[in-house]
This record gives C-alpha cells, sequence and structure tokens, in this order.
C-alpha cells in the first residue's frame, strides 16, 4: 500500500467564497424582486390616485427606503387615499400622507357641493321669507289686539248701556255689530259709532231696533185672543193676559220716547148689539183695580164688522202718532 492511500483530501480554498457569493447573490435577487414589487405597487397605486376626481399628488418623496411621502391636495368630500393603498398592498406605516384640503372643479363633488350650495341658498331663503312672515303676522296680530283693545275701551266710555245688549266682532277692516237697541239708542249708536272707529269700517246689519221688534210681536199678540171666552164661572180668561201685554208695550213706548197706545175693541158679529152687555162687562174687568186705565180707549172705542161665525170680541192697541 503506498502512503499516499492514507493521507486526507483536501478542500479547495475557493469553496467558502463560492458559498458566500451565492448567497449574497441570493440576497441581492431577493431585494430586487422586492424592490421591483414594491415599486410596482406604488407605480399602480399612483396611477389610481391620479384618477381619483378630487386627489391631486404632485410630488411623491422616498423616506428610507421603502417610505413614501405624499404631497398634494385632496377634496373633503373625496374617499380617504389610504383606502386605495391598502388595495394595492402597501401598509399603513410605508405611507406618509401630507394632503392640503381644497375644493376641486369639474368633479363629481364639485356638482355635489353647488348641489348643496344651491339648495342651502333656497333653504336660507325660504327661512328668511318664513322668518320676516312671522314677523309680520306678529306685528299684524299685535295691531290687532292694540286696535281691538282700543276699540272696545272707547266704545264702553262711549255708549255705556248700548255695550250691555250688543257686541262688537271684527272680521278683517269689517266690524259687526250684533244685539238690539231701542230706537233712540240704535238711532245715536248708528250715527256716532263710526267716528270711534280707530281702523276699518261698521256694519250694522245685524243690529235689531227692539222698538220695531217688540211693538210688532205686542200688537200681534194683543189682538189674537178673542176676549168672549170665559171660564165655567163666566169670567174673561184672556183680560189678564191684555193687562200684562198692554203694560208690555208701555214699558216698549217709554224706552223708545214714543207716546202710549189707545185701546179699542174690535167686534165680529152678526147682531153686536146683542154683545153690549158683554162688552160692558169684559171692558169693566179690564178696567177694575190694577187694570187698564179707562181714559186711554180711543173716542171711537168699538168697531164692528160683520161675520156669521160666531161673535168675538179683539183686544188692539192704537199707537199714536210721535209728538
Amino acid at each position: 500500500m503506498s502512503e499516499s492511500a492514507d493521507e486526507p483530501v483536501k478542500q479547495p480554498k475557493s469553496t467558502p467564497y463560492i458559498v458566500g457569493s451565492a448567497f449574497l447573490s441570493s440576497l441581492m435577487i431577493g431585494a430586487t424582486v422586492v424592490f421591483l414589487l414594491h415599486g410596482y405597487q406604488w407605480k399602480r397605486a399612483l396611477d389610481d390616485l391620479h384618477a381619483e376626481p378630487g386627489v391631486e399628488i404632485i410630488r411623491v418623496e422616498k423616506i428610507g427606503i421603502l417610505k413614501r411621502r405624499l404631497i398634494g391636495f385632496k377634496d373633503p368630500l373625496a374617499p380617504p387615499i389610504d383606502n386605495i393603498l391598502r388595495e394595492h398592498g402597501i401598509p399603513e406605516h410605508m405611507i406618509d400622507i401630507s394632503l392640503a384640503e381644497y375644493h376641486s372643479l369639474n368633479t363629481p363633488y364639485a356638482v355635489h357641493r353647488e348641489e348643496n350650495a344651491a339648495k342651502t341658498s333656497e333653504e336660507l331663503q325660504a327661512e328668511l321669507l318664513s322668518a320676516v312672515e312671522d314677523f309680520t303676522t306678529e306685528i299684524s296680530r299685535k295691531r290687532d289686539a292694540d286696535i281691538d283693545r282700543v276699540t272696545r275701551i272707547l266704545f264702553d266710555s262711549k255708549f255705556p248701556e248700548a255695550m250691555e245688549t250688543i257686541d262688537l266682532k271684527r272680521d278683517g277692516k269689517k266690524w259687526k255689530v250684533n244685539g238690539e237697541l231701542y230706537s233712540p239708542q240704535l238711532e245715536e249708536f248708528v250715527e256716532e259709532a263710526p267716528r270711534y272707529l280707530v281702523d276699518g269700517t261698521i256694519d250694522f246689519e245685524e243690529l235689531i231696533d227692539l222698538t220695531y221688534q217688540r211693538t210688532s210681536e205686542l200688537e200681534n199678540d194683543v189682538s189674537s185672543y178673542n176676549l168672549l171666552i170665559s171660564d165655567l164661572d163666566d169670567e174673561f180668561v184672556h183680560t189678564d193676559r191684555m193687562i200684562r201685554l198692554a203694560r208690555q208695550y208701555d214699558e216698549v213706548c217709554d224706552k223708545s220716547g214714543i207716546p202710549r197706545p189707545k185701546y179699542r175693541f174690535e167686534i165680529h158679529a152678526v147682531n153686536p148689539e146683542h154683545l153690549e152687555a158683554r162688552i160692558r162687562q169684559l171692558r169693566l174687568q179690564l178696567t177694575t183695580a190694577d187694570g187698564l186705565n179707562a181714559s186711554r180707549f180711543a173716542p171711537e172705542a168699538f168697531i164692528y164688522e160683520y161675520s156669521d161665525e160666531g161673535p168675538s170680541v179683539f183686544f188692539k192697541l192704537l199707537p199714536q202718532p210721535a209728538p
């Protein structure tokens, strides 16, 4: 056996160098791939950012190896740009965003802003108009309330008795008078009232002439009863009613400033002379004690009319002409 067979095999001195070179080459290739991929991601991301309405990227600065600072402008209505960057695989720690706020032109956000501005302007105009109308209405309401109060004070002071039986109602520019007055008060009120209006006109259509109304009602009531009707005791049943109605008529005359009426009988019969005794009895019953004043009967106290339907006697009030 030779000596060379027992000696160990020696490694070439270039092996560590080759291994180290291969490792470094791998690192460089990997770094290159990472840088290329990162650059591609940023390119795609920047393309999308440039295409995004309302976002203007004017400069990209490198910070370190992989981090970037974006400088530019962004419309406040545009979506956050870090969402776009994340979609391209760029993490938040590799981003530094420095975007100033601006209002973009010729973008959907500009149109939306203009529409909102127009809507806001319309709303402001509507609110302003409503406020003016409310103010005007309130001023008008207060003015109307003052006019009502002052007018009623004036009328209560000038026409104290009349205002006990009438009421004033205001309808816009017109005052309506509701109620009733006897003729003298009514004539005075109609003549004087317009002078005490603070504002507007006055309507007397619903003001009732109580003198005319009451005298007409009483004359009709008095003349509607046949005084010959008697009870089982042969007492006339309507004489007390006639006395009461005649006194009510006198009261209306006194309040109206007109003369009290005269009285007479209206007789309907075939043979009125057969009724003379009954009529004398009827007149006596009307004028006895607290009855009517006999002197109030007219000189022609009896008026006869032919009737074949049975005798009847009616009491008549004869209004006197005004003095």
